[in-house]
């Protein structure tokens, strides 16, 4: 069966599934029991019958009746394991202290209090607390098995394996551990031996909560989705009253790509439980992730309603503004939620999204970093940090990444999906589609056919990619993009008449989608045949709202009709109209520097980063444009800084900084980073310019008269700079001084007037201190 991957409101399955078997049953209710006697309080006693009814809500209300003072340690262990299996591990953890404090020795608390460690991340204490606890039982099976949840969490998956192992010798009869061993087995892809174990585990029928939910999860793992729905039932059938096994299933649903289920299923529980916040909050999520924000919020507000402190409301409404695009609420909601509780991994994940969505590129590296930190094979951070890399084109990096991600979910086909566009951008297409292939076949999603059908182009077998790209519209025939690509192809085969046939002919079927629109202006833009493309773009933005590529489109119609002040008011509409969207501010500022209106293209870049603070093009373009103009090189250099921290590897950027450097009269460091540029870019002649400048002024007149030579016959070069390099040149002459150094040139200062005679030939100034830095160090000196 397929696996469809769904970020839901506790992030992945993967190993909080495992654990999660273990909280949900708590440990049985009789090892709280002590013997009653005549003075036992008539509440307690009614609420012990309630709970061994099932009816755990009932039970607390006894139970919470008693006053705290006269609340022993068993009692308040009792109170947790209820609140468990209702789900609310908040007040569980919050009773389960109070049993500590009463009993510190109590192993059965501490064993529930490892487990829900583990269970929100929390490994620090979780290690702490197991190693104090096998001190005093290191035999006891309950502590090997929790010591091997904590190396699955770690990734340390023969540890884990180790410490199963040995909980099975400890108690040759229970079940357990050999089921949480057959998950590790299968978790190192040594599926023959799990299902061995698993068969001898099923000779005899599964009736206990905790061995029934731990199949469940073992058979999740083993991509056997339908027995383990099984498993799941008969456990809620088994204990209807904990509402722990219900979220479960829910979950469950939602996993293997039935949300639908999951909706039909919550919806009867929250009849059944009108005041429970969860359930609430998970349909929200569903809504989310159907895209059905209107449901969301009203599931929301009902949640709202309840004025209950939930970490899962705020981590939903954070989510629920980020898919309105609201980012700066978003974040306020996701901080908010990990100030109650800053081990929430899915709160840190979907901060550094919002970060992304938001153009604040270096935050949300700072936020999925912090999600790793605390579940180093989190696949959706690392998915976002490889396509954050891929966004930036560190391919290398990102594949890195990719291949992190594989090594622990092998059948993650979004993983297979990147990998094959980073190759596809080296020029690999090849092993691309390769990865296209293996994506396609795990998922079935025809995004990975689609970009299949691309790197057969990139291979130049356009048959084939042509038979791909039909494959795909039979499949998903308003799937527009491959339809614009499978035009565009036939257009490039010179049979762009064809491509427009096809496109007139689904809107004359009604199908009157905007991309259809774009399409068409597209192939239309590409033929020259300009009518047509006005056509479509006016049919496109006739009385409605259109995306900001469509302007993007209508200013490239107008420059092909050289009607540049439209171009301009095209691209301002387009800024006003969707101010998010980066693209528009780009090609605004881009237009403006293609015409030397470097002052407008100043202000664009200005307001672009408001919106975009700390996207990398923007800050680059606008230190260029602020050298370029010889204002304030001290925030040139802290904006090229910032950009080149992002996108390390881009020459355009390592030039930027490095002439931001020689501004600063950070020579060395200038030389050193345009020297990288050059490594990149070679025959780039604004590089060699700027480097030929740096070594003049350290003094290294032979190595700057070989970059200006360099520079001259480059088309990179202004017509006013290469007078400035003609001028240099004749300054620089090749005669050499008789009997002494061959690599030292005679300078003529009155033949290069725009140069200054360098100041330092005998040491270089190659470090540019952080001035607070260097007061520090300063003022330190006795």
């Amino acid at each position: 069966m397929k696996r469809k991957k769904v970020i839901g409101l506790g992030g992945g399955l993967l190993i909080s599934v495992i654990l999660s078997a273990m909280v949900l049953a708590g440990i049985l209710f009789y090892q709280y029991s002590d013997p009653f006697d005549a003075k036992t309080d008539c509440f307690e006693q009614k609420g012990d019958k309630a709970y061994m009814d099932n009816a755990y809500a009932k039970a607390l209300q006894y139970w919470l009746n008693i006053p705290e003072e006269a609340r022993s340690a068993v009692l308040c262990g009792k109170i947790g394991t209820a609140y468990l299996k209702l789900s609310d591990l908040d007040q569980a953890t919050l009773f389960f202290d109070m049993a500590l404090k009463k009993n510190p020795l109590d192993m059965v608390v501490q064993k529930q209090v490892i487990q829900i460690s583990l269970l929100r991340g929390d490994l620090d204490k979780a290690e702490k607390m197991l190693s104090e606890f096998k001190d005093r039982a290191a035999s006891e099976p309950e502590g090997r098995m929790l010591s091997g949840d904590l190396f699955l969490l770690k990734g340390d998956l023969e540890r884990a394996k180790m410490d199963y192992t040995l909980a099975m010798d400890f108690s040759p009869g229970e079940i357990r551990p050999k089921i949480k061993l057959a998950i590790c087995l299968v978790q190192q892809q040594h599926k023959g031996q799990a299902e061995k174990i698993m068969t001898d585990v099923l000779s005899h029928p599964l009736e206990k909560i905790p061995d029934l939910m731990l199949a469940a999860d073992y058979y999740i793992l083993a991509d056997d989705t339908s027995t383990a729905e099984g498993f799941i039932q008969k456990a809620v059938q088994s204990d209807p009253g904990n509402l722990d096994i219900k979220i479960r299933l829910c979950r469950f649903y939602r996993s293997i790509g039935m949300p639908d289920k999951a909706a039909q299923y919550l919806k009867i529980l929250t009849a059944q439980y009108p005041d429970n916040i969860g359930f609430k909050l998970m349909s929200a999520d569903i809504c989310l992730s159907r895209l059905d924000l209107g449901g969301a919020e009203k599931w929301l507000d009902k949640a709202n309603e309840l004025k209950r402190e939930d970490t899962g409301y705020d981590l939903l409404m954070g989510k629920f503004w980020m898919f309105r695009g609201r980012y700066s609420h978003a974040e306020s909601y996701l901080k908010t939620a990990l100030e109650k509780n800053n081990g929430l991994v899915s709160a840190h994940y979907l901060l550094g999204i919002t970060y992304l969505a938001g153009g604040q590129s270096k935050l949300a590296e700072t936020a999925l970093v912090r999600a790793l930190m605390m579940d180093p094979n989190n696949v959706d951070a690392l998915l976002a940090m490889a396509g954050r890399h891929y966004k930036n084109k560190d391919y290398v990096l990102a594949l890195q990444y990719i291949d992190r991600i594989l090594s622990v979910a092998p059948s993650e086909s979004t993983a297979w999906q990147i990998k094959g566009l980073c190759l596809m951008e080296t020029g690999e297409y090849k092993t691309a589609s390769q990865a296209f292939s293996r994506a396609w076949h795990l998922d079935g999603n025809t995004s990975a056919l689609f970009f299949l059908a691309r790197s057969f182009e990139g291979q130049k077998r356009y048959r084939t990619a042509l038979d791909t790209y039909e494959s795909i519209l039979e499949k998903k025939p308003d799937m527009v993009e491959a339809l614009y690509h499978y035009a565009c192809l036939l257009a490039d085969m010179e049979k762009g008449g064809q491509a427009l046939e096809i496109i007139d002919l689904w809107l004359k079927k009604g199908k009157n989608l905007p991309s259809l629109y774009y399409a068409g202006a597209k192939i239309s833009l590409a033929l020259k045949n300009y009518a047509k493309c006005r056509i479509y773009i006016n049919m496109a933005m006739a009385d409605k709202p259109v995306s900001g590529e469509f302007y993007l489109l209508q200013a490239d119609l107008c420059r092909a009709e050289k009607k540049y002040t439209a171009v301009e008011e095209t691209l301002l509409a387009c800024t006003r109209e969707h101010p998010f969207f980066l693209q528009g501010w780009q090609f605004l500022a881009a237009y403006y520097m293609e015409s030397q209106e470097i002052e407008p293209a100043k202000e664009v870049l200005e307001k672009a980063l408001k919106h975009f603070p700390d996207e990398p093009e923007m800050m680059g373009n606008l230190a260029w444009i602020l050298l370029e103009q010889g204002r304030d090189p001290a925030r040139a250099l802290e904006l090229a800084r910032k950009a080149y921290d992002q996108m390390p590897n881009q020459a355009w950027l390592m030039d930027t900084l490095g002439w931001a450097y020689y501004h600063k009269k950070a020579f060395g460091q200038a030389g050193w980073m345009l020297s990288q540029a050059e490594e990149k870019d070679p025959d780039n002649g604004i590089i060699q310019y700027h480097l030929g400048m740096t070594f003049y002024k350290q003094g290294k007149l032979l190595k700057a008269k070989e970059k200006f030579e360099a520079a001259l016959v480059s088309n990179d070069i202004k017509e006013s700079e290469k007078e400035n390099i003609k001028a240099g040149l004749s300054g620089l002459n090749a005669h050499k001084k008789e009997n002494e150094n061959l690599d030292i040139m005679i300078f003529d200062p009155d033949e290069q007037p725009f140069l200054e005679f360098p100041e330092n030939i005998d040491h270089e100034e190659d470090i540019l201190w952080n001035t607070e830095n260097s007061i520090h160090e300063f003022e330190q000196i006795p």
